[in-house]
Formats: C-alpha cells, sequence, structure tokens
C-alpha cells in the first residue's frame, strides 16, 4: 500500500517530479516512477532516506535521458538541506564537481539504509553521516582532437581552473593542459622567461617574442590535440586584446593584415572547439585596461559560436560551469 509519510517527503521536494511515488513493505521503501535525468532520481532518493520507517531503499525509478550535469548541484543541495539536523552543530555538506557528489554531516535518522542503482550507492552510518558515490563514473573522457581553450583578463581565474581540471580523474590516456605563450618547448619556455622578466621598450617587439612562441607550439599543439585533447591556457586572442588593442598597435602604423595575416598564418590549422572568456578579475591588473575589454568584446562577436561567457561564481561553481558546457557541447563524456 502506498505510505503517506514517504510519500510526503518525496512531494516535500519541489526539485522531485510529481509522477515519483513511493511504497512500503516490512519497513522497506521502493521508489517507482519515471524521470528524465539521474540528477531528478538522486533527489528522489535522498528525500526518502531520512525517513525513521525506512529499513533500506530499493529505485525503481526509470530514467530517460543520460545525467544532466548543470541540474545536479542545485537538486542535491536542495535534498541535502532537507535534511539537516537542527540541533547539532554539525551540517550535512556536499562537495559537488561535475556529477561527483561526497556527502557527509549528520541527517534526520536512525536507519541504515543502502540503494545501489546504476553504480551508485547511497549508505547512512548509525543515523549521522551519509556518503554519497558519484553520480556517473568519475573519470571524465574528453573526446579527442579538441582542442579548449581559456582566455580573457588576467587574475579573472583561466589558471586556477586549468590547476582544477588538471587535478580530476580523467580516463587514460587523459587531456593534456598547456599555457601560451610558455608553450609546449624548452625554447618557449625561455622566451616567455625573458619577456616576464626582461624590459622590452617595443609593444610590437613584445608580441612577436609572443608570436615566436606560438609558432614554435603549434606542432606539439597539435599532437597532443590530437592523441589526448588541449586544454589551453590562452590562445592568439591575447595576442589581439593586448597588443593590438591593448598595446596600441592599431594605432601604430603596422598594417591589419600584416598583423592578423601573420597570426592566421599560426593558428588557421587549429581552430579551438570552444573558448571560455574570464572576464570578472579578482585582483586589480593594470594591464587590464578598458581597449583590452573593447578587443576582447570584438572578438567574442565576431566568434560567438564557440565564445562561452564565465559567470562571476566561485571556484567551484566555475568548474561545474565549464564541465557542464563541455558536456552540452560534447566534447566531455
Amino acid at each position: 500500500m502506498l505510505t503517506p509519510e514517504p510519500n510526503k517527503a518525496v512531494a516535500a521536494s519541489s526539485a522531485v517530479p510529481g509522477a515519483i511515488g513511493a511504497t512500503a513493505k516490512n519497513g522497506d521503501l521502493t521508489l517507482a516512477g519515471t524521470v528524465k535525468y539521474l540528477s531528478r532520481r538522486a533527489v528522489a532518493e535522498v528525500a526518502v532516506i531520512g525517513l525513521t520507517c525506512a529499513g533500506s531503499v530499493r529505485d525503481g525509478i526509470k530514467v530517460v535521458n543520460d545525467s544532466d550535469a548543470a541540474d545536479v548541484n542545485p537538486d542535491i543541495k536542495a535534498a541535502r538541506d532537507s535534511h539537516m539536523v537542527g540541533r547539532d552543530r554539525r551540517r550535512a555538506q556536499a562537495r559537488v564537481c561535475g556529477n561527483a557528489v561526497a556527502f557527509g554531516g549528520c541527517i534526520r535518522t536512525h536507519a541504515v539504509a543502502a540503494a545501489d542503482s546504476g553504480g551508485r550507492s547511497l549508505t547512512l552510518q548509525g543515523g549521522l553521516r551519509l556518503r554519497v558515490g558519484s553520480l556517473t563514473a568519475m573519470s571524465l573522457h574528453l573526446r579527442p582532437g579538441c582542442l579548449i581553450v581559456f582566455e580573457g583578463l588576467d587574475r579573472s581565474g583561466k589558471s586556477t581552473q586549468i590547476g582544477r581540471l588538471s587535478a580530476l580523474d580523467w580516463a587514460v590516456p587523459g587531456p593534456r593542459f598547456a599555457h601560451m605563450p610558455s608553450g609546449l618547448t624548452d625554447l618557449t619556455r625561455s622566451i616567455y622567461s625573458l619577456t616576464e622578466n626582461r624590459r622590452i621598450s617595443s609593444p610590437l617587439a613584445r608580441q612577436l617574442l609572443y608570436i615566436a612562441c606560438q609558432a614554435e607550439s603549434i606542432g606539439p599543439i597539435a599532437e597532443a590535440r590530437v592523441r589526448h585533447g588541449l586544454f589551453l591556457d590562452r590562445w592568439w586572442w591575447s595576442t589581439v586584446a593586448y597588443g593590438w588593442y591593448g598595446a596600441g598597435l592599431a594605432g601604430s602604423g603596422l598594417k591589419e593584415s600584416v598583423f592578423f595575416g601573420l597570426i592566421e598564418s599560426i593558428w588557421s590549422s587549429q581552430q579551438a572547439d570552444v573558448v571560455f572568456l574570464f572576464m570578472t578579475p579578482h585582483e586589480s591588473d593594470s594591464l587590464n585596461r578598458d581597449e583590452v575589454r573593447s578587443g576582447y568584446a570584438a572578438l567574442a562577436a565576431e566568434y560567438e559560436a564557440i565564445t562561452v561567457a564565465v559567470p562571476p561564481v566561485g571556484t567551484e561553481e566555475t568548474t561545474d560551469f565549464i564541465l557542464a558546457r563541455l558536456r552540452i557541447r560534447e566534447l566531455l563524456a
């Protein structure tokens, strides 16, 4: 028979579809119905595991589609918040990265419940701590052959996100990560060090050194892209935004066709699949002038189809946002 208490718990969560119901037999709960995404099924599970009447939870919910990464964070956190222990100072907390979720803290139940569906597990020990495995497999698969670019203003979080992404669990062989103009060779790293530590009076000379690094790296970039897929911290857009616009090369007498023709001769064979544009600096930087912003705005408008503006949110939320957008573009599985 339908059990009022678990059904009320399911209905109380706005993130759980109304078509989900629960039945009870000998203290064990069974969830049934149909949801569009795995994330909705997970919310239904979490909604009922806090009930004292639950000996175990069996998930019979059918999933129409695969997991929707963009929905995981708010749905799981909403379900988690409904089971915080009021009198205990500890709070149930979740750390979410893409589709991977780890819970900890106090849950309002004395049941020991477990559910296993689709390679996932929910475990309650002693009624106090809950650990939830990944909603999908932890290993991430980047499509070989893709080039993912992080561009934008200095001190806006590009390198931080490169570091976070490189630390994730990637399926073998895993993607490669690189920074331009330091590039992928000893020569490019030496040139970049020179530009960082020596005074260069000519804006054109500086940009030509950067372009030299790009030309020297284009072979290794092509190889890394084909074999692994590549995340690139800065592309030729930086040369245009900080050089052509920011350093005033546009008004120096240098022909636009010459400058852009040189860049095109290097990068024409290595077009990006997506450019994540970071335009919100976390610290002040004198190089982030209005002219540079205008340059990036012009590039984003010209290459609108591949540009994704990164919202001004926290570090973890930004990582989640990037992974979700990569899934939408079918670059990540």
